[in-house]
């Protein structure tokens, strides 16, 4: 594919809206046939940029969508969530009075994501499946991308480091594994 000329064509393309352009230029990009490249407009940039800073103010949950919709996969260390008593595997039924049946993992992120020191009430389905509502206040806390353990491989020790995304902090967590 000439992407010069490609490039050029969506350059001189004559659009009506925004999302007009963005939708051909999403249309281009499937030609690649690579899952890893996509357009991101204005507000999911900035929401990356935001996830790839390494801090975010929050409530310190990682959340997966399943067939029994968004579940808490993965609890900060020293979050409000942790501190809640929140653990992997629970459901998410409400967030601030907003059922998270139909949300992604995007949109739940937005209503938990807010300013530190604001609170948020969420219903939970718990693994035993009872229910309960808890209060957090959100506050800035750091995501780690990296873990690291030492193991103990017949007479020698080997040490396993593991990096889960690039942020603006894993470098010197990185340093600190090694």
């Amino acid at each position: 594919v000439d992407w010069l000329g490609v490039r050029q064509t969506l350059l001189s393309g004559e659009y009506t809206t925004r999302d007009a352009a963005y939708s051909e230029l999403r249309r281009v990009l499937r030609r690649l046939e690579d899952p890893y490249t996509r357009f991101l407009n204005p507000a999911q940039y900035s929401a990356l940029t935001e996830q790839t800073s390494g801090e975010v103010s929050g409530v310190g949950v990682r959340l997966e969508e399943t067939s029994e919709g968004l579940v808490v996969s993965t609890i900060l260390t020293d979050s409000p969530a942790e501190r809640a008593g929140m653990e992997a595997g629970d459901v998410i039924l409400i967030i601030d009075g907003r059922s998270g049946r139909n949300l992604t993992v995007e949109g739940a992120s937005e209503l938990i994501r807010g300013e530190s020191g604001s609170q948020i009430t969420m219903t939970l389905r718990r693994l035993d499946g009872s229910e309960e509502s808890i209060i957090l206040t959100r506050e800035v806390v750091s995501v780690p991308t990296v873990s690291f353990e030492l193991q103990q491989q017949s007479t020698m020790k080997v040490g396993y480091i593991r990096l889960d995304e690039f942020s603006s902090h894993a470098a010197e967590q990185m340093k600190v594994a090694i």
